[in-house]
């Protein structure tokens, strides 16, 4: 997510699934900045459906429009969270070996 310079702290942006925020967490908190690409890694299983994801971006203190660039990347489960795709064969060993 970048956030051009003029910005000044003053828009502001998350990301939802319906009304569950996924970006930033905790819920009710924003991202702001200005002048800076904001990186972030968050792992989140999409549903085995059409997902739509919504971005609320807000200015309320700004009489300027602003154009923020956002950019998502979806990656397959076993390179996202290749711990994840093992995970089931690792619980097994354990319960084989270990008796867990």
């Amino acid at each position: 997510m970048t956030f051009p310079w003029g910005c000044n702290g003053l828009v502001y942006v998350a990301i939802f699934y319906g009304p569950y925020q996924l970006f930033p967490r905790p819920d009710g908190e924003a991202l702001h900045d200005s002048g800076k690409r904001v990186e972030a890694r968050m792992y989140w299983e999409c549903p085995e459906k059409e997902t739509k994801l919504t971005i609320k971006a807000w200015a309320p203190s700004t009489s300027y429009d602003h154009t923020l660039m956002i950019d998502v990347e979806a990656l397959p489960r076993s390179i996202a969270a290749p711990h994840k795709t093992f995970e089931g064969l690792i619980n097994l060993l354990k319960r084989i070996l270990f008796g867990w």
